[in-house]
This record gives structure tokens, C-alpha cells and sequence, in this order.
């Protein structure tokens, strides 16, 4: 894909297909919620989960637009769109370059909020074209398919970055902040299947509530013991340890596959 093909604006390619970044997620343990809590209980939760995360006002941020060669800086309106059926949510804004950093935060939010109302969710962020009509409820596309793969093989609490969202042009609008080099714990047999890049969720919930997402993981693990979350709290270990990746030496980045390089 070239530049003009991608990070453009949303652009008709036919009948209601667009080119999007994607967040698809799965609510854990679901299914066990149901039959314990009952499926009144397990409603209100989830109702409440949609109604305070996931459908919210249009961000408004700052960010750069590139006209004739050159970069200028915009505000500009975030309007993610959302759908859910069932303990499946995603979450979908244009493929333009301005929304790269912050749908990726929007993400990293969401993911927190779940969090924090006991609702633990694993995902994965991708892009493509689709057909996203929300009149008729028809959501049709690679960066669907790509993502629901991607979830459904993780063993943890956590975000993926699937293949497509490595496309370069697309992680060099992203803070090196919210990503972080990480063999994502997947399923026996499904080692190959995804890029080691996940979001640092665990970044954003220290700013969002002042102190580090490993208290919260412990307490569910106290809670109720599982290895999705023991995989979660081991990532989250990582990313306090590794959390400034992308200051040290270049030589550091030798064999990775995220690499921060010199500006020349």
C-alpha cells in the first residue's frame, strides 16, 4: 500500500467500504459470568460496561496531517463508532493518520475501564477495508476476520497488534509508549501466528489511576485463580522493566522487530 492509498480520508471503495483501524475484543470468562451471576446480573454489568467505555463523545485531540510533502499540525474530532454482540466488542475509527496515536490510546482506555469494573478483555488492533453500515448491522472485512483471529488464540489479558497493524507507515504515527516487543502467550500450536507487538495498556492505567495495573491483576488472581491472568501479570511485570524500550542505545534494537532509530 502506498501513502495515497492508505492514510487518506475515508474513502468510498464501493458500496460502504472504508478503510479502518479496528480494536476487536472479547470479554473473559463471559459464559462462566452468565451461569454464576445469572444472565440479569451478567445484563446490567455489561450494559454498564457499553454504556460507560465503549460509548462515549467524540475525542478531540491534537495531531499532524501531511499536505504537498509536509507535515502541519491539526485539531482535530475523534467519532469512534462501536458494535457488540454478545461478550464481542469492537471499536472502529477512519484509516487516516491523524487517528493512528490516538485510537491506539482509545484502545488502551478501554482496556483499563473494562479493567477496573472487573471485566477483563484480550483484543487485537487491525487495519483494512470493511463494510461497516451500522443501519443495517452488516460488518464485513479482513481487519474483522484478521482481529477475531487474533483474539480468540491469546492465553492472557492483553492486546495484540495483528500483522496488518505492523504496517509501518502506520506504527510510526503511534507513541512508542503504548507499544512494547512481547511474545503474546497464545494457545499450544499457535506460536507463529502473531507479530510479538502488544499495547501497554498497563502505561495508561497507572496515568489513568495513579497507581500500577499489577495491584488490580493480583486481586483478581486472588480472586480466582487462572493462568489468562497470571499471563497478564507477568506482561505487566515486563512493562514496568522494560517501560523506557525505546530510549536506549540504537544498537539495543539490533534483531527487533521495533526498532527506534536516530533522526538524521
Amino acid at each position: 500500500m502506498t501513502e495515497s492509498q492508505s492514510f487518506t480520508a475515508e474513502r468510498q471503495l464501493g458500496p460502504a467500504k472504508t478503510r479502518i483501524m479496528l480494536g476487536f475484543f472479547d470479554v473473559l470468562g463471559f459464559s462462566k459470568r452468565v451461569r454464576n451471576e445469572g444472565a440479569e446480573e451478567t445484563a446490567k454489568l455489561y450494559n454498564k460496561l457499553i454504556e460507560t467505555t465503549v460509548k462515549k463523545e467524540s475525542e478531540r485531540g491534537l495531531g499532524t496531517v501531511l499536505m504537498d510533502g509536509k507535515r502541519y499540525m491539526t485539531l482535530f474530532n475523534m467519532d469512534v463508532r462501536h458494535a457488540y454482540f454478545s461478550d464481542t466488542i469492537f471499536m472502529w475509527v477512519p484509516l487516516e493518520r491523524v487517528f493512528a496515536d490516538a485510537f491506539v490510546s482509545h484502545c488502551a482506555t478501554f482496556v483499563c475501564e473494562a479493567l477496573a469494573m472487573d471485566v477483563p478483555v484480550r483484543g487485537a488492533i487491525a487495519l483494512g477495508e470493511a463494510v461497516m453500515d451500522q443501519a443495517s448491522g452488516t460488518y464485513i472485512g479482513m481487519p474483522i476476520v484478521e482481529s477475531a483471529f487474533c483474539e480468540k488464540i491469546q492465553e492472557w489479558l492483553g492486546v495484540v497488534f495483528a500483522h496488518s497493524a505492523t504496517w509501518p507507515e502506520f506504527m510510526s504515527e503511534v507513541h512508542p509508549n503504548q507499544v512494547i516487543e512481547y511474545d503474546v502467550p497464545v494457545k499450544p500450536g499457535k506460536e507463529s501466528e502473531l507479530p510479538p507487538v502488544a499495547l501497554d495498556w498497563l502505561r495508561r492505567w497507572e496515568e489513568i489511576y495513579g497507581y500500577p495495573a499489577t495491584r488490580k491483576v493480583e486481586e483478581l488472581i486472588a480472586r480466582e485463580p487462572h493462568q489468562k491472568l497470571q499471563n497478564a501479570l507477568k506482561f505487566a511485570n515486563f512493562c514496568i522493566e522494560n517501560k523506557d524500550w525505546h530510549q536506549r542505545p540504537v544498537s539495543s534494537f539490533e534483531g527487533k522487530r521495533l526498532q527506534m532509530r536516530k533522526s538524521t
